[in-house]
Parts: structure tokens; C-alpha cells; sequence
């Protein structure tokens, strides 16, 4: 859970400023009606809101409820499904350069098209973080959308040992 804390921050602060800027105009104007329109002899106390202390409450109950909500799981497509996967064995750059000429071929009869990741794309990673290495990065989409993926081949977490999977798609 690295990278995904970037997206946990906006949504847990967000969810917070939104319940207490709604729940206090709520607040309010429940307030406003029932000093409003209660018999003069009840009305007693102060004749302002007390912004800042329903702000407070607010806040510290929506903090918790927004971590919650945001720490969710979130349903992915049935489409993102792995269905099969297999180890190739390719020690050499030779054996990769044949394997990914290989499967350009046999995608292309498909009608599918292949991105692979260049050397230097692959170290540019690698230097990000060093559990994004790998030796041989390529995609499988539907031609013309990179989003739609059929297979993936890849040594990202286990460098040396290739596996190609194939998504339900």
C-alpha cells in the first residue's frame, strides 16, 4: 500500500470537509427553524449559532467515517480476471527478443497488438523503485485500446522468470 495512499488523502479529506460543511449548514438551519419558531417565552440561551463547535463535532466524526469508506475495496471488472498463467523460460536477450517476436506475430494474426517496454523505459522504472525491475515488460491489447488487455508478460516481481498471463477480457 505505497502508491495508493496519494488517492486515500483527497478522498478521507474530501469525504471530512464535505460532512462538516453540509452537516453544519443542516445543523443550522435546524437551529434556525426551532429558535425561529419557538414560543418567545423558550427561547432562551444565546441567539447565535455556534459555528465553530459544530464544525468541531462534525469534523472529528467524519474524519473516521471518511477513513473507512475510503479504505473500502473497490469491485473490479470480471474483465480483469486472470484466467491462465505460465512460466516461460527465457535466460538470454536472445530468447526474449525471439519470444516477443513470437507473440507480435501471433497477436497481429489475432488482431490484437503488442507494447513492449524498451530497455530504457524499463530501468527508468527500475530506478523509481527497485521492485519495478524487470528484464521484459510487453501488453497484449485490443488494437487501439491499451485499456482492453488480453495477456501480459512479465518478470517484474520474480526477475528472470517469465510468466505471460492471460486476462478474461
Amino acid at each position: 500500500m505505497g502508491g495508493e495512499i496519494i488517492f486515500l488523502i483527497p478522498a478521507v479529506f474530501g469525504f471530512a470537509a464535505v460532512a462538516t460543511v453540509g452537516g453544519t449548514l443542516v445543523l443550522w438551519l435546524v437551529w434556525l427553524g426551532a429558535h425561529r419558531w419557538s414560543p418567545l417565552s423558550r427561547r432562551t440561551g444565546s441567539s447565535r449559532f455556534p459555528v465553530g463547535v459544530a464544525a468541531s463535532v462534525l469534523l472529528v466524526i467524519s474524519l473516521p467515517v471518511g477513513c473507512i469508506r475510503a479504505c473500502q475495496p473497490v469491485p473490479q471488472p470480471e474483465s480483469a480476471r486472470t484466467v491462465a498463467a505460465f512460466e516461460v523460460p527465457l535466460t538470454t536477450a536472445v530468447d526474449r527478443a525471439d519470444f516477443l517476436t513470437i507473440l507480435a506475430a501471433d497477436a497481429a494474426a489475432e488482431g490484437l497488438d503488442v507494447k513492449v517496454e524498451t530497455a530504457e523505459e524499463m530501468e527508468r522504472n527500475a530506478e523509481i523503485s527497485p521492485i519495478l525491475r524487470s528484464s521484459i515488460h510487453a501488453i497484449v491489447y485490443r488494437a487501439g485500446d491499451i485499456r482492453q488487455i488480453e495477456a501480459q508478460v512479465s518478470d517484474q516481481f520474480h526477475l528472470g522468470h517469465v510468466w505471460i498471463s492471460f486476462r478474461q477480457g
